[in-house]
């Protein structure tokens, strides 16, 4: 099983939230922390081709980049869920 690369802001709820699923589920993640400017937002922008957080990549499944809270937690829930 590969690691997950998890982009959040600190206080995003959304974010709040799909960590407390890659939790639940024991996935093996990276956390980076990207700046409250979206504009300041170069590391993400570069990895994921968008500001928007949260955002994951999953290369070990085939996500090269993947934003919104619901669609991350539906793809983690897909994915690790036993």
């Amino acid at each position: 099983m590969g690691k997950v690369d998890f982009y959040y802001l600190p206080g995003c709820p959304y974010c709040a939230q799909v960590e407390r699923v890659l939790k639940e589920l024991d996935v093996t993640y990276q956390r980076h922390e990207v700046p409250p400017d979206s504009n300041d937002r170069t590391v993400v922008r570069q990895v994921t081709g968008q500001t928007e957080v949260p955002a994951i990549v999953d290369i070990s499944h085939g996500i090269e980049a993947l934003s919104g809270n619901r669609e991350i937690v539906d793809h983690l829930r897909a994915t690790y869920a036993e």
